[in-house]
């Protein structure tokens, strides 16, 4: 079997930070935002992704989680497999959050 181009592995990357990022607003009732930036290095952006749950109230306040990074840096890394990394971070933030969030939140006994 042939190896996938250049092109299948960036649109495969791509599919899944996609699909991490629809899992994370599913599974935590939110939206993920991605911004992009110029900084002062020609042809480097700073890129976030920023995690927000659309129903925050008293009993379930998890709060905005965001992970930030520069593109392009000294990795060998493509964009879009960067996209995935930092989409599993974002999703892994999430998730520890709201664990010491549902931790805090339980009754004492």
């Amino acid at each position: 079997m042939a190896r996938p181009s250049k092109t299948d592995q960036e649109r495969g990357f791509l599919r899944s930070a996609w699909d991490v990022m629809r899992v994370l607003q599913a599974d935590y009732q939110g939206v993920v935002t991605v911004y992009a930036n110029t900084t002062g290095r020609p042809g480097v952006f700073t890129i976030r992704f920023v995690f927000t749950p659309l129903a925050e109230d008293a009993e379930n306040y998890l709060g905005a989680n965001a992970v930030q990074f520069d593109f392009p840096t000294a990795s060998t890394s493509t964009l879009a497999a960067t996209f995935f990394a930092q989409a599993m971070k974002l999703q892994q933030l999430v998730a520890d959050s709201y664990v010491v969030i549902k931790r805090h939140r339980l009754p004492r006994a």
